[in-house]
């Protein structure tokens, strides 16, 4: 077993009492460490914390695992009992997941089931999110499509499909640019000034503020089901700094749409 984990209490305690249970484990400290491990042998579980030295440096070590040693067994621990609903999520590339403090006799119980699972695993092909947007466009646009149709509100709009989602597929391309590129921290001001265009153009359309963000909403409810349906298809290693920049972007753009729409309310108004 390989255990990565960098607070110094827990790795002095939680490994002999894995050893007690027949586990031969190996610790780090650090992501360098752990990724120096997976070279020189081979392991039948891995145990990592989800934050190591940075948020998400967990799953760099799963995702070198998954590719040097396809049959490992992996889990992730965390500490922060908020983020079990992303990790719910991302359940499709490990096995498992544990909430700090571990319950010990529920930890082995896990593992030691997991390990007698006869259960295949896939090898990711560690595409970026760029990559699934590229990909899967469509996707989105259908699931949105159909969410924006079973709004109550939004979907008594008399419009057509296209004109509902038509915007899609452009501002897919512009995330997977930003995401591409050198900062992708910095969102495109192309995407924001088409961001502000639709809040106009939401206005000529009979929406109000509060569909303007519903549809929003269920916009990236479409994108985050895809990213779940398509797991076993992207990197770990760059996944949660992708979403990272995602929500921040779509978050950005969103403004940008409401500031428009508030903008030509008013100048209707005058």
């Amino acid at each position: 077993m390989l255990f990565v984990d960098d607070e110094p209490g827990i790795r002095q305690t939680l490994p002999p009492i894995l050893e007690m249970h027949s586990f031969e484990v190996t610790s780090c400290a650090t992501v360098a460490e752990a990724l120096q491990e997976i070279t020189k042998r081979e392991f039948d579980v891995l145990i990592s914390d989800l934050n190591i030295g940075e948020p998400g440096d967990g799953f760099t070590v799963v995702s070198a695992m998954r590719r040097v040693h396809p049959k490992c067994r992996t889990f992730i621990i965390t500490g922060y009992p908020a983020f079990e609903t992303a990790l719910v999520a991302i359940r499709a590339q490990v096995d498992d997941y544990i909430v700090k403090p571990a319950n010990i006799p529920d930890l082995i119980s896990t593992i030691e089931a997991t390990l007698e699972s006869e259960s295949k695993k896939l090898t990711p092909t560690g595409g970026r999110l760029s990559h699934l947007f590229r990909d899967r466009t469509q996707e989105v646009v259908s699931k949105t499509l159909a969410l924006l149709k079973a709004d109550p509100k939004i979907g008594s709009l008399k419009l057509t499909d296209r004109e509902r989602v038509d915007h899609i597929p452009g501002m897919l391309r512009d995330l997977a640019e930003m995401l591409e590129s050198k900062h992708p921290d910095l969102t495109p001001p192309s995407a924001l000034h088409s961001a502000a265009e639709r809040g106009i153009l939401r206005r000529k359309q009979g929406y109000t503020i509060d569909m303007v963000v519903s549809e929003k909403g269920l916009l990236v409810r479409a994108i985050n089901d895809v990213i779940q349906e398509n797991l076993l298809a992207l990197d770990l290693s760059t996944l949660m700094t992708d979403l990272k920049w995602l929500d921040e972007s779509v978050f950005l753009q969103l403004e940008e749409t409401v500031k428009s729409f508030s903008a030509s309310k008013a100048l209707e108004a005058a």
